[in-house]
């Protein structure tokens, strides 16, 4: 009987342990300092007009502000085709909103965001447009200090993005 009170106690011990070492690998705590990110993003970046984008039957230019390892997207949207959307798609010209952490790995560039509202705030379910997670991959395909050429690996559009004003992360 008093092996069997051991035994119950040692297997009490052993799932205590195992909750604890389940709750610590499922919890992911939030960085703690941000890194400084790509020097050369650092800033405010517009999209140079879409080449041939009269052609297509919808399309999207960006707007993107860098700053440290986070970004911040202004996304507007056009479509020719009604989208029966009601007031949100407003005639085919309605904008957009992400934020969150980029990074560069090699050649692509990868955010890893969620849709907000128009103040950078997250914004409720049920709200205009598209929510949840924003997760965009582009192919840097050349860059200067003031020019850098995407390709979104999503779309295929490619896209010129002009630097509007210099950053420096702090």
């Amino acid at each position: 009987m008093f092996a069997n009170c051991i035994q119950q106690s040692a297997l009490k011990i052993i799932l205590f342990a195992a909750l604890v070492v389940l709750f610590l690998s499922a919890c992911k705590f939030n960085k703690l300092e941000q890194s400084t990110g790509d020097a050369y993003l650092q800033g405010l970046w517009q999209e140079d007009a879409l080449l041939k984008h009269e052609d297509l039957v919808s399309w999207q230019t960006f707007r993107f502000k860098f700053t440290c390892d986070s970004f911040y997207a202004t996304i507007h949207n056009v479509s020719k085709v009604n989208l029966d959307g009601g007031p949100c798609y407003q005639e085919g010209n309605w904008d957009e909103y992400a934020k969150g952490y980029y990074k560069v790995v090699g050649d692509t560039l990868k955010f890893d965001g969620n849709f907000v509202d128009a103040e950078f705030k997250y914004k409720t379910v049920g709200s205009c447009y598209r929510n949840g997670k924003f997760t965009d991959l582009f192919l840097i395909t050349a860059k200067t200090d003031s020019v850098i050429h995407l390709k979104n690996l999503q779309t295929g559009t490619t896209q010129q993005l002009l630097l509007q004003q210099k950053l420096v992360c702090k």
